[in-house]
């Protein structure tokens, strides 16, 4: 679950980016791994963030390893309520010192718990971490598209409602909807519909019954239930300290 107060931001004030490619679909890059399944605990804001950094640790060539979600509803504490909710920008500042977990030694529960790992079981750290507020910026979606083209999965926010929970296939797009991001999910790619037009390729965390096989896709460019409005990623560091970087 994610709320946050809206903030503004100029769009210049972001780094300049390559034109995009046509499509993506990280799925077939192999940056993405198997749908997860939060359950009873309001850890949406935990499984975006291990998608981008799943992607992040396999697109720099550090693990291929799945990432703890469960480390970071444990361990994080600054703006995150465990099971009751959290923001992907507060896991990433955490692994900034606490390092990223593999799922193998830190496995998801469901449930809070407290806080203990091996140092020994770190795979990267994080370096930087982003949150890139694009309400009332023109053209946000844009960029967003440029992120994911060059960077790799990202998470977002979206006001999530019966119609997004029943979900099933096509292009998500819908008229009326709620105003404020109660829900988080990673973008891992985008492209066209012949029928349906421009989507986000979204990787949920309520398990493969939902869409299709867990994955989705979200009108682009409408900004359709306040999709468009936040986004969170984050450079990552080896543990050697070696940095890889998102922008030059």
């Amino acid at each position: 679950m994610m709320n946050k107060n809206a903030r503004n931001n100029n769009f210049e004030d972001y780094p300049d980016l390559p034109d995009a490619r046509e499509s993506v679909d990280y799925r077939k890059e192999g940056l993405v791994t198997k749908v997860g399944l939060q359950i009873n605990c309001n850890s949406c804001y935990a499984w975006s963030s291990a998608a981008v950094l799943e992607g992040q640790l396999r697109k720099c060539g550090i693990s291929r390893k799945s990432v703890s979600v469960q480390s970071e509803v444990d361990c994080t504490t600054a703006s995150s309520w465990h099971c009751k909710s959290g923001y992907p920008y507060s896991v990433f500042r955490w692994q900034m010192k606490g390092g990223i977990l593999p799922a193998s030694k830190y496995p998801y529960e469901d449930k809070d718990g407290i806080c203990a790992y091996s140092r020994n079981d770190v795979l990267a750290y994080v370096d930087v971490p982003y949150d890139y507020d694009f309400y009332n910026v023109h053209g946000g979606h844009e960029y967003m598209k440029k992120l994911v083209s060059h960077y790799g999965p990202i998470a977002s926010g979206i006001c999530s409602s019966k119609s997004f929970e029943d979900y099933s296939s096509g292009v998500y797009d819908v008229d009326k909807c709620c105003k404020k991001s109660n829900h988080a999910i990673a973008i891992v790619g985008y492209g066209t519909d012949p029928k349906n037009g421009d989507y986000w390729l979204v990787k949920n965390s309520w398990g493969p019954t939902w869409g299709d096989n867990g994955f989705g896709k979200i009108a682009r460019g409408k900004n359709t239930c306040e999709f468009e409005t936040e986004v969170y990623f984050a450079q990552v560091r080896d543990v050697n300290g070696k940095v890889c970087r998102v922008f030059s």
